[in-house]
């Protein structure tokens, strides 16, 4: 039998509320994940500022007294006091002094990236291909792919992992539920102020 005589396996059917729902829970989580990175952002433009104050106050006092002793004083002008404070040692002040160097390049001292260069998919890409050609021919859904995979033995994915690979592909997808706002679901009450039932208006109607 082939895949188009086969019985369609659709997913099961959720109200309308069960779908406003996990929209403003996604939208909590992409809240929360923005709220981390801009923190952590901020966290790393302090800790640059930081670092430059510290290697400008060492070079301050090297021009005063000798090396060891104006890292000492450094260390104890800087020294972390509260757990918000950043750490500080000896070998840090030096090292932060050593990047700087005689070329007075300041952005050296910004944190790198930890981004990797290279991003390794964990779907493989003969299962890709098999999520591409089913969406081409049968049009089929992300759920409805998951579970002919499933089946055939193909591969186990979660539906979003489909969805995803529509997206990097650039296969449309269609939008069933409201998009969500941080106050709710992004929809608007409609309403008459004179509703009318077949000419006559209804405040005129006889009790």
């Amino acid at each position: 039998m082939s895949i188009t005589q086969e019985k369609k396996q659709r997913k099961r059917k959720v109200s309308r509320g069960q779908t406003y729902s996990a929209r403003r829970n996604a939208d909590r989580r992409r809240r929360v994940r923005r709220r981390n990175r801009t923190e952590r952002r901020k966290r790393m433009r302090q800790h640059y500022k930081f670092k430059v104050k510290v290697v400008r106050y060492y070079r301050q006092l090297r021009q005063q007294v000798k090396e060891k002793e104006a890292a000492v004083r450094t260390l104890a002008r800087w020294q972390p006091t509260k757990p918000e404070h950043f750490p500080l040692c000896l070998s840090s002040i030096r090292q932060w002094h050593r990047v700087v160097g005689k070329t007075q390049n300041w952005a050296l001292l910004f944190p790198k990236s930890t981004r990797p260069k290279t991003i390794h998919y964990k779907v493989p890409e003969r299962v890709i291909g098999v999520v591409y050609t089913l969406r081409k021919l049968f049009g089929w859904g992300g759920h409805r792919i998951v579970a002919e995979l499933k089946e055939r033995e193909i591969a186990e994915i979660s539906g979003q992992a489909v969805y995803n690979i529509f997206e990097r592909l650039g296969l449309p997808t269609k939008v069933y539920a409201l998009k969500g706002r941080s106050d709710g679901i992004a929809y608007r009450r409609y309403e008459k102020k004179d509703p009318i039932t077949n000419g006559i208006l209804i405040s005129s109607m006889p009790n």
